[in-house]
């Protein structure tokens, strides 16, 4: 971790309230140090977290989008009672496709 600017240290201070005169003391400053330390570790974990929730969630929209298009094909097709009951038996196989980026691959004809 680096270490606070002597202007962190002291926004620090007086943001806790434990400043003289806008500075901090120097019997506190190396706890204050170390606060500031662990708050920039927070916000770079609580960003990272963030960041991998958005990513999840933009998956799982692909996913689905994914398997309304597979529907919506089906619908084109045939009757769309059976559209619903492949594209439910389909949706898992779909969503894993989607999921790892690669589309299901297709089984030859019998």
């Amino acid at each position: 971790m680096r270490i606070p600017s002597d202007a962190e240290i002291n926004e620090a201070a007086t943001r806790l309230g434990l400043d003289v005169d806008g500075v901090c003391p120097p019997s506190l400053r190396g706890r204050v140090a170390r606060t500031v330390q662990v708050a920039a570790a927070d916000t770079a974990r609580t960003d990272a977290a963030a960041a991998a929730a958005e990513s999840v969630t933009d998956e799982l929209a692909a996913a689905v989008d994914h398997i309304a298009a597979a529907y919506t094909q089906l619908c084109q097709r045939i009757p769309e009672q059976a559209a619903r009951e492949i594209t439910a038996g389909l949706a898992p196989t779909l969503y894993r496709a989607a999921s790892t980026n690669r589309t299901p691959r297709k089984e030859p004809h019998q």
